[in-house]
Formats: C-alpha cells, sequence, structure tokens
C-alpha cells in the first residue's frame, strides 16, 4: 500500500507545480493585455487630437469661407474633447489625456464629436460645427 501512496503523492505535486506554472502564465497574460489595451487607448486619443489638429490647421491656411468635412468617432464614457487657445485636449480613461497644438482660435459648436464635422474658416478663426 505504500507504492501506492507514494505514486499519488507525486501525481499530486506534479498537479500542483503545473497548475502553479498555468496561474503565473496567466497572471503575465493579464498584464501584458491590460498594458496592450492601455496603449491602444492612448494612440486612439492621440490620433483623435492629431485629426482635429490638422483639420483646424489646414482650414486655418486656407482662404476665408473654406471648409473640411471629417468623419470623427470620439464618444465614450469617460472620453471627452478640450479646446484651449492654442491646444486641443483630448481625455480618455481616467482622466490621462494627449494634447496636440492648434495655430488658429477655435469655436466649438458641437455637442458630441461622433460623425461628420465641419472645419470652416471665419472671420480668421476656425468654427467647427455639424453643417
Amino acid at each position: 500500500m505504500n507504492k501506492k501512496a507514494q505514486v499519488s503523492m507525486e501525481f499530486i505535486i506534479t498537479i500542483i507545480l503545473v497548475l502553479a506554472i498555468f496561474g503565473f502564465g496567466m497572471f503575465l497574460f493579464q498584464n501584458r493585455t491590460s498594458l496592450n489595451q492601455t496603449a491602444f487607448q492612448q494612440w486612439r486619443a492621440q490620433e483623435v487630437a492629431n485629426m482635429i489638429s490638422r483639420n483646424v490647421n489646414n482650414v486655418f491656411l486656407m482662404d476665408d469661407n473654406s471648409y473640411y468635412f471629417d468623419n470623427i468617432y470620439w464618444n465614450a464614457i469617460g472620453q471627452s474633447i478640450e479646446i484651449g487657445p492654442s491646444v486641443v485636449r483630448v481625455v480618455y480613461s481616467n482622466g490621462q489625456a494627449v494634447t496636440a497644438p492648434l495655430l488658429a482660435e477655435v469655436t466649438w459648436n458641437i455637442t458630441d464629436v461622433n460623425g461628420g464635422i465641419y472645419f470652416r474658416k471665419q472671420n480668421n478663426g476656425v468654427v467647427v460645427s455639424y453643417e
């Protein structure tokens, strides 16, 4: 009977070691996945900030009454866009934000960024609106 108990004890120890290695691997996978998710959110926020900045700056360099239309989507819980005197600030998760420079004074006439947006040059500034 002792031999049978010895085999069972070795089997249990082996299973515990295999499960411990699997658990450690899952821990590393979870950390890497959350890091990738955070990086993706930051990259997407930077892309939106650059799109708005690029559109405002390009329209500002055009003639008066020129406009540009673009589809921009940035509308979810915890996400917002703030326009300052010379910067656009895009906020993503947990209040973290990225910025992009602006050349012109911007009049922000929209409530959310979720679809088609017009960028118009008027009175030496840029007006952002739905139509």
